[in-house]
């Protein structure tokens, strides 16, 4: 707020209206954000399905997979690899009949050490020991990476028949509920 004179001599005040600007952000930052987004739709689409989240609730949430960038590894590396590791976990609690995930607040943090800190491990083995397990998670971070790079109808029919030709049904249901949540940021 500043204050100046008018014609009669009185001060009077006017106030200033501040914009943000997302122009003076690093490209860098803008990739990363696109990033988290799209793996916090991921995880949604894959392990909360069911949950309606709070704006805030998710924010919070962003912020918890941001952390995980923070390893040094480059960024789209680095998302590949935990939409895999989500794309396992979902795999594993299907496969555990009566077991319920934790909240995302709990599971999405990195000193968790039974949440996405602790798939790293179950990806590193499976990666070894079963490298065909891994293919199709491997397609679908992929693909999805793609498409977050080219969000078009054509990107998104191709990297549906990349999981529909290697069976991988499954991730197929979490590449829809992802490009779903997305789409219509839910």
């Amino acid at each position: 707020m500043s204050a100046t004179k008018n014609s009669n001599g009185r001060a009077t005040t006017k106030d200033a209206k501040v914009i943000r600007l997302s122009v003076f952000r690093q490209p860098g930052e803008i990739e990363t954000d696109r990033l988290i987004n799209g793996l916090w739709s991921i995880a949604k689409g894959a392990l909360w399905m069911n949950r309606i989240f709070w704006t805030s609730e998710t924010i919070a949430f962003r912020e918890l997979i941001a952390v995980h960038f923070y390893n040094g590894k480059k960024n789209k590396q680095n998302f590949k690899e935990l939409a895999e590791r989500i794309c396992l976990a979902k795999r594993h609690f299907d496969l555990m009949k009566g077991f319920s995930i934790s909240d995302p607040s709990q599971w999405l943090d990195i000193n968790e050490p039974e949440g996405l800190a602790a798939t790293g491990e179950w990806l590193d083995h499976l990666k070894k020991d079963i490298p065909e397990y891994n293919i199709g998670i491997s397609t679908f971070a992929n693909t999805f990476l793609r498409y977050l790079d080219s969000p078009n109808s054509r990107t998104f029919i191709q990297c549906k028949l990349a999981l529909i030709d290697e069976k991988q049904f499954d991730l197929l249901e979490i590449f829809h509920n992802t490009i779903i949540n997305l789409q219509y940021e839910i």
